[in-house]
């Protein structure tokens, strides 16, 4: 029980002061306390909600029902796989819209979901623009094209 109410003392030593309702106050017999000395510190990660991402995505009210008809084809997929059946539907994505689409949102959202579900080993998004992928020849747009995917592999 807190002693003295909301003043902020615990076994009669003040800890804190704020108004009622404004403050949390945990004694230190409820928490587990640090002496100060941990060098790594753990940091818990909150788990990625794609429901939470989605909502940071200004409209585009189609793309975000196929992003979520896509999680649940791929949990079924996992589900699936367990008693040997397997998903042959390709993962492949190209983005299409007009200008001020925020593509790289999407892409990040996308990452996170096939990071989240096993789909890829880094939780990364590799950026190109125009310049990146065409070069002057076929040959050299060729070669540049192929670098970028090659570094975007396993992303």
């Amino acid at each position: 029980k807190i002693q003295g109410g909301h003043d902020g003392k615990e076994q009669g030593e003040r800890r804190f002061r704020c108004d009622a309702g404004h403050g949390l106050f945990l004694c230190s017999t409820d928490v587990e306390l640090s002496n100060g000395t941990d060098k790594n510190p753990k940091v818990v990660k909150k788990p990625f909600s794609l429901e939470e991402k989605l909502t940071g995505l200004v409209g585009m009210g189609s793309a975000k029902a196929d992003f979520l008809s896509l999680r649940n084809r791929l949990e079924i997929g996992k589900r699936r796989a367990v008693f040997g059946v397997q998903d042959r539907h390709p993962l492949h994505m190209i983005l299409v819209g007009s200008s001020g689409v925020d593509f790289a949102g999407i892409a990040e959202v996308l990452a996170g979901l096939y990071y989240d579900l096993g789909v890829i080993q880094k939780n990364t998004v590799t950026e190109a623009d125009h310049s990146e992928l065409v070069g002057s020849s076929t040959e050299q747009t060729e070669r540049q094209t192929d670098a970028i995917l090659r570094k975007a592999s396993h992303g």
